[in-house]
């Protein structure tokens, strides 16, 4: 396996972070960054698979609102396997 070389990233004061994995590892990824200041905002994969507008506009308007406010968002679909719409997913 090879490995890669990245160059450090500078210090920003606000970022956007968008996830839709189940994986536990992002579920604990998301508590970390809830307990370091990011602002959760869960986002329902099923009605934006059934191309519910509505649902991206709710999302993008709370991002821009805790953008804002000075925070940062975090966009999630999922919150580890325990939230996993996949199976729903699979029947549209």
């Amino acid at each position: 396996p090879g490995s890669a070389a990245f160059a450090p990233l500078a210090k920003v004061a606000q970022t956007v972070v968008v996830s839709g994995s189940v994986s536990p590892t992002t579920a604990r990824q998301i508590r970390f960054a809830e307990q370091r200041g990011f602002d959760a905002v869960a986002v329902s994969a099923l009605e934006l698979a059934t191309g519910d507008a509505g649902v991206a506009a709710a999302a993008a308007e709370a991002a821009l609102r805790i953008l804002s406010e000075g925070r940062s968002p975090l966009l999630h679909t999922a919150r580890g396997g325990e939230s996993d719409a996949g199976a729903a997913l699979d029947r549209l």
